[in-house]
């Protein structure tokens, strides 16, 4: 959570948006809460109740910060917005849930992290299972981010080239490990080189 939170303040550094700092310090919050809801650890429902709970008794956001903020949390993910779209949201709130969102699908990029999700999800699998799986989901998704229009802030475009560059260099490693030979970590050196990507 915290680290989706930490993406959103780079976001707001980087790409110079016009928020104002109310704006900022609710796109935060939004960043740490996001993953309390997420249907791949718990019951969607009960996560949003527990937030609201949250949010009313122990912030001073008024009724209408956290009506929008749950909004925001509860239609961000990858899956809800190829499925519903993204909501229609005024000017106030619609770049928000852009630097939220955009937060959050930088960090799918993390190899290690839906490594130990998939980990989480199918228990009963072993080390090469869920490494193809973690590398179909990159390939399928993640990797496409850019292309198909999820990630557009012009800054976050470069990043998530970054970004892309060092999980294909992990996963490389990675495939070579579990093969047993050293091909995968040479030729992920080989891409840091050219990309200059710090390791």
């Amino acid at each position: 959570m915290t680290k989706v939170a930490f993406n959103v303040l780079a976001i707001l550094n980087i790409e110079k948006l016009p928020l104002s700092p109310r704006q900022s310090f609710i796109a935060v919050v939004s960043g740490l809460l996001h993953d309390c809801c997420d249907k791949k650890y718990m019951v969607e429902e009960e996560g949003i109740l527990e937030i609201r709970r949250f949010l009313e008794e122990e912030t001073t956001f008024d009724r209408m910060e956290i009506k929008m903020m749950i909004q925001v949390i509860g239609t961000m993910s990858y899956s809800k917005v190829v499925a519903n779209g993204i909501p229609v949201m005024d000017a106030y709130w619609k770049p928000i849930y852009h630097v939220v969102r955009h937060a959050d699908l930088l960090e799918a990029y993390d190899v290690k992290r839906c490594f130990q999700y998939n980990r989480h999800a199918y228990p009963t699998e072993n080390r090469k299972q869920l490494t193809n799986r973690v590398e179909k989901l990159m390939k399928v998704r993640v990797w496409k981010y850019v292309k198909d229009g999820h990630i557009f802030y012009p800054k976050c475009v470069e990043w998530a080239d970054q970004l892309e560059n060092k999980s294909r260099f992990q996963l490389g490693c990675l495939a070579g490990f579990l093969k047993g030979h050293e091909e995968g970590f040479r030729a992920g050196v080989e891409i840091a080189k050219r990309r200059r990507i710090h390791l």
